[in-house]
């Protein structure tokens, strides 16, 4: 389950996207002052026993040159409840003709890279995981319950293959956003916010 356009039905979650620790973090990863919110995603995922499928499944982003997600727990996560996991440096060493296939087995992954290279990101509720997303990386299935997950993507150019982030009209954010900050969502798309009120009568 998931909710569409975060930063419009959610628009606390601007503020997390603006928090300047995490631009920092992505600017001096990329070398440059020219980063931008390219995605985000507000989802939880429950337990059920159908096979691993979709992002369940060892994969690595490709519609961006060079992308940083940023990944919050909204509830404490442990190796039944669908940790992030990640192959350790795998963003810098790719299978020959990978381009040709996005989701990759668990057995084919672990034996080229070996099980001690796989990160398996247990952590608390308000945790953050940081990880350059064009390595190998995954959600794992979860064996019970549910995990609530946050996550925003920097990027140094606009993602393809997807549609563009929606934001609210700047001046309908409940809060401040200073001109020098509302770059970062050059690759946005403004959403038009509409109040509705509704009356009730006894």
């Amino acid at each position: 389950i998931q909710i569409k356009d975060p930063f419009v039905m959610s628009p606390n979650l601007l503020k997390i996207a603006l928090n300047k620790t995490l631009i920092k973090i992505a600017k001096n990863y990329f070398n440059t002052d020219e980063v931008y919110v390219t995605g985000v995603n507000y989802r939880r995922s429950y337990f059920n026993d159908l096979p691993a499928i979709d992002t369940q499944m060892y994969h690595r982003d490709r519609n961006a040159y060079k992308i940083l997600k940023v990944f919050i727990y909204l509830n404490d996560v442990d190796e039944d409840t669908g940790p992030f996991q990640y192959v350790l440096k795998s963003h810098k060493n790719w299978p020959f003709l990978s381009n040709r296939k996005y989701r990759w087995e668990d057995e084919y992954i672990e034996k080229k890279y070996g099980q001690d290279s796989i990160f398996s990101a247990t952590s608390l509720m308000g945790d953050v995981i940081i990880a350059d997303t064009t390595g190998f990386h995954k959600g794992k299935k979860l064996n019970k319950n549910y995990r609530t997950m946050l996550t925003i993507n920097y990027s140094i150019s606009t993602e393809n293959g997807g549609q563009k982030v929606k934001i609210r009209k700047f001046e309908d954010y409940p809060f401040k956003i200073e001109e020098k900050d509302k770059k970062i969502f050059k690759y946005t798309s403004v959403q038009v916010w509409i109040k509705k009120f509704k009356k009730y009568k006894d």
